[in-house]
C-alpha cells in the first residue's frame, strides 16, 4: 500500500509538470502570434515611405525614433495590444492599440492594426 501510494503521488507529480510545460509552450506560441499580425511589408498611403515587419519580430525603417536618434530594431505586440519597439541602444516606446482608425490618426501614441491597414504616428500603411 505504501508503495502503491508513493507511486501515485510521483504519477501526479509527472501530471503536474506536464500541465505546466504545455501551458508555457502555448504561451510562447501565442506570443509569437501576436507579432506576427503586423509582419509584411507596409507602405504609406499618401506617400513614398516602406516600413518592414518581419514574422521573427524585428522591423526595418519604421518611423519611430527617440530622443537620440534610436531606430527600432525589433517588435513585440503584448497581450493586452500594446505595440512595443525595441530601440537600438536607449531602452523601449510602447504604443497602445486604438479601438478604431480615426483614433489612431489623431493621435501619435496610438497604432491601430487591421487585415491590411496599419496606423502609426498617424500615418496610414497598407500591407503589400
Amino acid at each position: 500500500n505504501k508503495h502503491l501510494t508513493e507511486r501515485k503521488k510521483m504519477l501526479r507529480k509527472i501530471k503536474l509538470f506536464l500541465h505546466v510545460t504545455v501551458f508555457l509552450i502555448i504561451a510562447v506560441l501565442l506570443e509569437g502570434c501576436f507579432a506576427g499580425l503586423a509582419a509584411g511589408t507596409w507602405k504609406e498611403k499618401d506617400g513614398e515611405h516602406t516600413m518592414v515587419f518581419h514574422g521573427n519580430g524585428t522591423c526595418a525603417d519604421v518611423p519611430v525614433k527617440t530622443l537620440t536618434g534610436a531606430d527600432p530594431v525589433s517588435y513585440v505586440i503584448e497581450k493586452d495590444g500594446t505595440l512595443v519597439f525595441t530601440m537600438k541602444w536607449d531602452g523601449k516606446i510602447a504604443y497602445e492599440k486604438a479601438e478604431t482608425k480615426e483614433e489612431a490618426l489623431q493621435d501619435p501614441h496610438l497604432y491601430y492594426l487591421q487585415e491590411d491597414t496599419f496606423i502609426l504616428k498617424e500615418k496610414e500603411y497598407t500591407r503589400q
